[in-house]
């Protein structure tokens, strides 16, 4: 025959529960594990009448929580040799007791915040870093250029890109803008000075060597430079003794009547010359056929442009509003200081001049 299992005498309502609960299924209220709050009744005994005082009753539960949810701490709780009561819980919400609601002013009660100046600091580099990229970016594309190569023949070929000269900063030796109205230079009479450029009357028709008017600074220091001026055709003169031109000299030097170097040729549209040009010239030979280098066929027009003229070793460069036009080595001129501009026949204004280091 099988034994009957004891159970469990609730002493809050005096209820009879199953011996394994752990919560009162009439009153809700949990059972202790020491058991102080509960009475055990094997069968064939008769129940006490033992209840917990009324002070410690006074709210009942009304909603009961679920079974099998007691706390690890009620569990787990150290046996005291003092009695242990458990109170029933307030009915009322947490949030609606004043003591319990965060206070703002309070750092440790204020709610979890996102970290958004973190997000901000985030943008803010984010949007450095594409600008700086930006800016890289306008910058390799403003240094970009086109190369013009010019065949043995003297035709261009197909332009090509290309990047300036100099991989490093250039180092300016000399840079006149007007400022001291071209204080020092030294020339023929057809060059005069007007609202701060040089200028130049196109009367100048002897046949001479170049340069008609030079720099107040010599290249002693290196012979390696770039010669730069920005240089406007006002008006050519034809119908006179010589072909209209102008243009820049490097690596020169002068001895009394005698002047040696390289000499860069501009010759615009006239009715000696059927197509205007630009030449690489030395003056080995007074003959103009005879000391042409290299050419290439270039209309100035009358809009500004920037000639630059490079010599670095035995090589020689041609640039025209950054382009590369010609290029040569040629061995009769490594070393030279003097530079300088000639014209005849030419009406010019100068706005600038410049010589760097290569």
């Amino acid at each position: 025959m099988m034994q009957e299992a004891p159970t469990k005498i609730c002493l809050y309502c005096r209820a009879t529960c199953d011996f394994h609960d752990t919560f009162c299924g009439k009153c809700g209220q949990p059972f202790i594990a020491s058991g102080l709050n509960t009475e055990t009744h094997y069968p064939g005994q008769s129940q006490s009448t033992n209840t917990i005082p009324p002070v410690f009753n006074t709210v009942p539960m009304s909603n009961p929580p679920m079974p099998n949810t007691i706390p690890n701490t009620l569990s787990s709780a150290p046996l005291s040799s003092s009695p242990v009561f458990v109170t029933s819980p307030p009915s009322s919400p947490l949030s609606s007791s004043p003591a319990l609601t965060p206070s703002p002013s309070d750092p440790t009660q204020r709610p979890h915040q996102r970290p958004t100046k973190y997000l901000v600091i985030i943008a803010v580099l984010l949007a450095l870093l594409i600008g700086g990229a930006g800016i890289e970016i306008g910058r390799f594309s403003k240094n970009f250029s086109f190369q013009e190569t010019v065949t043995d023949n003297g035709a261009a070929a197909t332009q090509q890109p290309t990047t300036p000269s100099q991989s490093q900063p250039e180092r300016i030796l000399y840079q006149e803008d007007g400022s001291d109205s071209w204080k020092g230079w030294s020339g023929s009479g057809d060059w005069n000075i007007l609202n701060g450029m040089l200028i130049n009357d196109g009367s100048y028709d002897i046949s001479t060597e170049p340069p008609t008017i030079t720099a107040p600074y010599q290249v002693d220091a290196t012979a390696n430079y770039a010669v730069e001026a920005r240089i406007r055709v006002v008006h050519e003169i034809s119908g006179r003794s010589l072909t209209p031109y102008f243009g820049l000299s490097v690596r020169g030097t002068s001895s009394g009547a005698t002047w040696e170097g390289y000499w860069v040729t501009v010759i615009p549209p006239n009715s000696t010359v059927p197509q205007p040009a630009v030449y690489i010239q030395n003056n080995i030979s007074t003959n103009f056929a005879q000391s042409i280098l290299k050419d290439i066929p270039f209309d100035p027009g009358s809009d500004w442009h920037t000639y630059r003229v490079e010599v670095n070793g035995n090589d020689i460069k041609v640039l025209i509003d950054g382009i590369l036009k010609l290029e040569i080595q040629d061995n009769q001129f490594l070393t030279g200081a003097q530079v300088g501009l000639g014209d005849a026949d030419a009406e010019l204004s100068i706005s600038s001049f410049k010589i760097t280091a290569l």
